[in-house]
């Protein structure tokens, strides 16, 4: 248990049937920050990030766990039977074979409520993660067909409420994950502030860089969306969240083979979010190291295959000359 403010109703709060640390930041450091103390001083084998404007169901978590446990076995057995296909290959031949998915991130069906109808009528509730591309999270129902990779809801087949599905991205508040993949894979970006974001860089980097990340059904959790933040942006809110994007795009949107479209996916952005274009991103040299090490794919291999719909609504976005001219600084 994390908690970034000093508030002794905390320790007096009886824990003593459970086996909580409760650990302490000297100071505010905001959610990217917190997260990441956290999960250094983690001692299981699986992080798992839930908000504090939650509340479970019973089970909730057995499902997460589970599935991290069979995609991981898969993973391994397909990687040694890759192997073994590999050093049958005739010797002359210097291609590799391509690794299945390697990493994995499952999150719960997040409810806006818990009560009976909702978690009853749970077609209603099969919602993906997507984002525009200002990088605003958004919803998509599973029938919306918003990427290749999901299963469809289907009233005739008995299974099909419970059936992972493939999410283009996290909604940020509500995961699981092995903790040596977190942290291999770059973990948080530290360089982010407070909150905005960070939900779509690790999204982006983790189906970019071999993972996939997934919505369990049977596990269920009702998030409290509020309408405003109960906390302050130091350096203002709008600063803030902007800069977490657009160190995002830098280093995402960037890392293509076709500089031309490197360029096009950075104007696209700045056409659409024209605030970010004066406000300064930061380092980010050691997050581009990231895509470049891991041999990641390019953001336009994302748009073919794994949410496609956000390369199409790319066709009504109008670039100004100004704003592509501009994209040819932030490439250097």
């Amino acid at each position: 248990m994390l908690t970034v403010q000093h508030n002794d109703q905390i320790c007096s709060t009886s824990w003593c049937c459970v086996q909580i640390r409760v650990i302490r930041n000297e100071n505010r450091e905001g959610l990217v920050k917190s997260r990441m103390n956290g999960a250094r001083n983690a001692t299981g084998e699986i992080l798992v990030f839930l908000d504090a404007h939650v509340e479970t169901l019973e089970h909730w978590l057995e499902p997460l766990v589970v599935q991290l446990i069979s995609l991981r076995k898969k993973y391994q057995q397909e990687k040694h039977e890759q192997r073994n296909l590999q050093s049958q290959q005739n010797e002359r031949s210097t291609s590799k074979l391509p690794y299945p998915v390697k990493h994995f991130i499952v999150s719960p069906l997040i409810l806006s409520t818990l009560y009976k109808s909702d978690y009853d009528n749970i077609e209603d509730n099969l919602y993906l993660g997507g984002f525009s591309w200002d990088l605003i999270f958004r919803w998509h129902h599973i029938n919306e067909g918003v990427t290749p990779l999901s299963i469809k809801y289907n009233k005739t087949d008995p299974y099909h409420l419970i059936y992972p599905q493939k999410s283009p991205a996290l909604a940020g508040g509500l995961f699981a994950i092995w903790k040596d993949d977190f942290f291999h894979y770059g973990g948080y970006d530290e360089e982010m502030n407070i909150w905005g974001g960070e939900n779509i860089e690790l999204s982006l980097r983790t189906w970019m860089c071999y993972g996939q990340i997934e919505i369990i059904p049977c596990s269920r959790v009702g998030h409290m969306f509020r309408n405003n933040h109960p906390y302050t942006f130091p350096m203002g809110k709008e600063f803030t969240i902007l800069r977490n994007h657009k160190r995002t795009v830098l280093v995402w949107f960037q890392h293509d083979t076709n500089l031309t479209l490197a360029k096009e996916y950075l104007s696209y952005f700045y056409t659409v979010s024209p605030e970010s274009k004066i406000i300064p991103a930061g380092d980010i040299r050691s997050r581009r190291i990231i895509p470049n090490s891991l041999n990641c794919h390019t953001f336009t291999w994302y748009l073919d295959n794994i949410y496609p719909l956000l390369k199409k609504e790319a066709q009504s976005i109008v670039i100004n000359e100004d704003t592509y001219y501009l994209t040819a600084f932030d490439n250097l």
